[in-house]
């Protein structure tokens, strides 16, 4: 078996190179975004997103259904079909979101 010993090993934060610095008010923006987006799609508000809600958000709906598919299941790491918040901000540190003006005109006016 594993020795517990080794799982104890420290973990040690690797120091962002200084560039990143400059980025960390935008990662934060961008977190917000993505946040604002993830319980966007998330309709009824259970933490987690299904295909069907994101088949019709304004994220599923600029993709065909194969494409959006795809999407989901890439998003969907462990599998479960359902996409939690930890899936959907790794899954997005790597793509772009669209900015919600783009998507301004299939969003619901208040």
């Amino acid at each position: 078996g594993i020795h517990s010993q080794s799982l104890r090993a420290p973990i040690v934060a690797k120091t962002p190179p200084a560039k990143v610095d400059a980025k960390v008010n935008q990662k934060y923006c961008n977190e917000h975004l993505l946040r604002g987006w993830f319980d966007m799609v998330d309709t009824d508000g259970s933490g987690d997103i299904t295909f069907k809600e994101f088949r019709e958000s304004p994220l599923g709906k600029r993709h065909s259904e194969v494409e959006a598919r795809a999407i989901f299941n890439a998003m969907d790491v462990d599998k479960n079909n359902l996409i939690d918040w930890k899936e959907f901000r790794a899954y997005h540190e790597q793509h772009e979101l669209p900015a919600l003006e783009d998507v301004g005109e299939i969003l619901p006016r208040n």
